[in-house]
């Protein structure tokens, strides 16, 4: 389900976008296992890295969705999000000031 999430936030449809990233918080926050939230949030850290800004968006987004949803969840995953900041330079400005909300 994560493989078909990162297939759909790729797409061209904005639809398709929209709906993979509900995937991504949506298997997040209903499947508590660990190792399944790391692979969730490195895949959305991937699509932030990609440098194509409409998956950058979708990705941010789910990452704020999340973590204003389940902050305790988040806490183990503080490694992972700060990976984005490699990618900082290359952000808009809206892009940045939803990430500076996913790190507070």
């Amino acid at each position: 389900v994560i493989q078909v999430a990162g297939n759909m936030t790729r797409s061209e449809s904005l639809a398709l976008r929209q709906a993979g990233g509900l995937f991504y918080s949506g298997i997040f926050l209903a499947v508590r296992s660990i190792h399944v939230q790391q692979n969730v949030i490195g895949d959305l850290i991937a699509h932030i890295g990609s440098g194509i800004d409409h998956e950058i968006d979708v990705a941010i987004d789910q990452l704020l969705h999340i973590c204003l949803s389940d902050p305790t969840a988040m806490q183990p995953m503080v490694t992972f999000v700060r990976g984005m900041l490699d990618y900082l330079e290359s952000f808009n400005r809206t892009q940045v000031r939803k990430v500076y909300q996913v790190l507070s």
